[in-house]
């Protein structure tokens, strides 16, 4: 974003005479700042380590190495990391799906499936980024949003700056996901909370048109209940009935009903247990480094050789297939919610 701001003020610069002063001290503050607190940073910690370094023999090795981290080969640097992340990734997962077709009797017809997916990967993941900012947007929004861009609305400089944000914070969580075959939807609430205006302006839209309707009392009500009363009834879903709780303090409450377990030593997948769970109980950290699926045996053993009491697993629903058998630890409690459940094991005495 450093750079969106700076190019948007560079052209302004150049647009707006009038205003060049103001712009050139925008663009010496965002270059001159990071730049004096990498130099202060960079310094410090020379004078820091020097004599460290001396010692050592390495002073001319290191001192070479920062100057090149920080003045030397930086586009190289991108260049090969652009041609090995985004390249690299997309052909092993092209040359996977090709496999996958080749390996799959019937599969080996023209436009097949796998075929047109490999085509379209590109396309696929736009989708999907797409996807996740529509849904932190809210789906019903979306029509609301393009209202606000209709009948081509007034926009000052500050929108188009704005917009610029949003293409900018869409595109590297496209590259984010092109390149790592993943990624989380909260990486998409930054471009969808700065297109709320526009919702605003289009809820607006609607709101005047229904005072021209047929009807206009039933238009209202319908109005809110459709653009206030369902997103406030999906904001507070998990909170509407003892079966759509969360499950992790769910499990923190039932920890705190078991007098034998007050004083349990305990490993856990994820660390929000322990703002549910009595003060008194101990948990350690190492267990949440591990993968709940492809390092579960590794958990287990952690769990294990630290002579924990418990051993608590949150999981999807669709993912609690996957966790091999325990050995170690049996099934003491299970605690079912509606996208995850939470496993909790208690030691083979």
């Amino acid at each position: 974003m450093w750079a969106v701001f700076l190019s948007v003020l560079t052209v302004l610069a150049i647009k707006n005479g009038a205003e060049k002063r103001f712009m050139l001290k925008g663009m010496t503050v965002l270059v001159g700042l990071p730049l004096a607190l990498g130099v202060l940073l960079g310094g410090g910690s020379l004078l820091v380590a020097g004599s460290d370094l001396a010692s050592s023999g390495r002073a001319v090795e290191s001192r070479g190495q920062l100057k090149e981290a920080v003045t030397g080969n930086s586009i190289a640097y991108y260049q090969r990391k652009v041609s090995s992340g985004v390249l690299e990734n997309y052909h092993s997962r092209y040359k996977k799906l090709k496999d996958l077709e080749n390996e799959m009797p019937g599969w080996n017809k023209t436009g097949n499936l796998l075929e047109t997916t490999r085509h379209y990967l590109p396309l696929i993941y736009l989708l999907g980024a797409l996807e996740a900012m529509a849904i932190n947007l809210f789906p019903l929004f979306l029509v609301p949003l393009l209202m606000g861009f209709g009948k081509h609305p007034p926009r000052h400089r500050d929108h188009w700056l704005v917009l610029l944000s949003v293409g900018a914070f869409f595109l590297l969580a496209y590259y984010f996901l092109f390149t790592h075959d993943w990624f989380s939807k909260r990486y998409m609430l930054v471009p969808a909370l700065f297109l709320y205006p526009w919702v605003g302006r289009g809820l607006e839209r609607i709101w005047s048109s229904i005072a021209g309707c047929r009807w206009p009392r039933i238009a209202m009500v319908i109005f809110l209940l459709v653009f206030l009363g369902t997103p406030a009834y999906k904001s507070l879903e998990d909170f509407l009935g003892p079966q759509k709780g969360n499950v992790i303090r769910e499990t923190g409450q039932w920890l705190t009903t078991q007098p034998n377990l007050q004083n349990a030593v305990i490993a856990c997948s994820d660390p929000r247990f322990r703002l549910y769970a009595p003060l008194k109980m101990k948990f350690f950290k190492p267990i949440k480094k591990f993968n709940k699926l492809q390092d579960f045996s590794k958990m287990e053993k952690v769990a294990f050789d630290k002579k924990a009491d418990l051993l608590i697993i949150e999981t999807s629903k669709k993912d609690r297939h996957l966790i091999p058998e325990v050995k170690s630890f049996f099934l003491l409690k299970e605690i079912t919610g509606i996208k995850s459940d939470v496993l909790i094991y208690s030691r083979h005495l």
